[in-house]
């Protein structure tokens, strides 16, 4: 489950997407409603000093804190370099 990293204590304004940038900010930013309009600037609201460990989502949770998640990384899993080569050398060999 998740783990709480960074006590904030924010009280978060509807319509408003919260996040956690590359440089360890809380950031807000106004949801997008449609297709028109340039995108606007992020505010930041808070400095956190964490840092960031590779493999985890980091976000703004429901009580204003910064909380961590492992990411689930699902779906077709890559074949390696040695079986794509030695597929398309049967390929040709079998079409003379």
């Amino acid at each position: 489950m998740s783990e709480k990293v960074f006590q904030a204590g924010i009280t978060r304004e509807s319509g408003y997407l919260y996040f956690l940038d590359k440089k360890g900010f809380i950031c807000k930013v106004k949801m997008a409603r449609g297709h028109g309009g340039s995108k606007p600037s992020p505010a930041r609201i808070m400095q956190t000093n964490i840092i960031r460990q590779p493999g985890f989502l980091y976000y703004v949770d429901k009580g204003g804190d910064v909380s961590m998640v492992k990411m689930s990384r699902s779906g077709r899993k890559k074949q390696s370099v040695n079986k794509k080569v030695a597929r398309k050398k049967t390929l040709i060999e079998s079409n003379p």
